[in-house]
């Protein structure tokens, strides 16, 4: 009988077109320059469909990349005060997740919305919904942004052992919500959920990709290489420098990065010791359109290279890199490194077989090079753009109520 009017609550969601909706994300940004943020983009659907009367961000007042605290203009953002922290990896940053957590289960308000949709990790926020569905009959989204503990950067026999302690747990509590989302088939296959409220939404974009190929620098003359995001302990550096090298054995390379972190200055000593052929361009970490628009405009390859230890499918700077027609260099798991395979947008590679990724570059001629380019706008257009990005929630969100 309670499952019943369980049902009844969410056949009555449907039919009403003033339902309220709360976003929950620890990691939000307001930044238009931040084109690729997810909870963004969620908000902006949500924003603009008729079917809610009301839809509020709960996030907090902390930025990860700034490592300071921020303010919102937008009255729809409630941030609420958390620890900051220093470090990507350390005990203050699941201080600051857990803070975030216990302040929501003490906001009432959230009583007041009839859908709660949760981007995690952290994996603690997904209490705070299920709190709400069990003593509310709130309906509960939870979106994968990321996965963890999967996705920590730890040695093998640290994350097999985090991975016993806290997956049943973290699989236990993701079950119970009403819709499950992921950003990348790559992420639902390792949840194993045979469940169908299990789906995936493909991360989107509000980038407009580029409509003309841009003149470029022949790959003869020099072969121009761009990386872009952070530099911390997930990117695989070791293997940027080591494609880096090679090449410049054969020609001219010049290395572009815009981005900042703790592992710069580790990027650019390893660069300056190769010496021979090779010229770069630190910008540290950039919005400057003009600048940005420069160098994506010269880019030859972007770097999407992480560390094998991490589980990552797809990432935010492959869809800048998509949009604006630079090829990938691409180590990512599942879905990127399918991508890539059946369209022929970049190239895949691995650790170890860097001679043969370098052998490929070194075996381009500037024809065939434009042909790549075309592609990868075509697969930002079909699987990541914001037309697509909002066709298949808005498709999701319907199906649930």
């Amino acid at each position: 009988m309670s499952n019943f009017i369980f049902s009844n609550n969410f056949k009555n969601m449907a039919e009403d077109s003033n339902l309220n909706i709360a976003i929950i994300s620890y990691h939000f940004s307001e930044d238009d320059r931040f084109y690729n943020s997810r909870p963004l983009l969620v908000y902006q659907v949500i924003k603009k469909w008729s079917n809610f009367n009301k839809t509020s961000v709960y996030c907090s007042n902390f930025d990860h990349f700034k490592k300071s605290h921020v303010n919102f203009i937008n009255e729809d953002y409630k941030a609420i005060k958390v620890p900051t922290y220093k470090k990507n990896i350390s005990f203050m940053r699941l201080f600051s997740y857990t803070i975030f957590s216990l302040k929501l289960l003490a906001n009432l308000e959230l009583k007041q919305y009839d859908i709660i949709y949760i981007c995690v990790p952290p994996n603690s926020s997904a209490f705070v919904g299920l709190l709400y569905k069990f003593m509310f009959k709130k309906l509960v989204v939870i979106d994968v942004v990321d996965l963890w503990p999967e996705g920590f950067p730890l040695s093998q026999m640290i994350k097999v052992f985090i991975e016993i302690l806290t997956k049943p747990l973290r699989n236990l509590l993701f079950k119970q919500a009403d819709l499950i989302l992921t950003q990348s088939d790559y992420f639902r296959d390792k949840l194993n959920f045979s469940d169908s409220k299990c789906k995936t939404l493909l991360m989107g974009s509000s980038i407009q990709p580029i409509v003309e190929s841009q003149l470029q620098e022949s790959l003869k003359d020099c072969i121009r290489l761009l990386y872009l995001g952070s530099l911390n302990t997930i990117i695989d550096i070791d293997s940027l420098v080591e494609i880096t090298r090679k090449l410049a054995k054969y020609r001219k390379v010049h290395l572009t990065v815009i981005g900042g972190g703790e592992r710069l200055e580790y990027l650019q000593e390893e660069i300056k010791n190769i010496h021979l052929n090779v010229t770069t361009a630190f910008y540290g970490i950039c919005f400057d359109s003009e600048i940005k628009e420069k160098e994506f405009s010269k880019a030859h390859f972007g770097y999407n290279g992480y560390i094998d230890s991490t589980e990552i499918a797809l990432s935010y700077k492959s869809l800048e890199y998509l949009a604006n027609g630079i090829p990938l260099l691409n180590s990512t798991k599942g879905d990127t490194a399918n991508l890539v395979k059946e369209t022929g947008c970049g190239f895949n590679f691995h650790p170890r077989d860097i001679d043969v990724l370098v052998a490929k570059i070194l075996g381009l001629d500037d024809n065939t090079h434009a042909t790549i380019k075309t592609r990868a706008i075509e697969v930002f257009e079909s699987n990541f753009s914001w037309a697509v990005f909002q066709e298949r929630l808005s498709s999701l969100l319907e199906d649930i109520l």
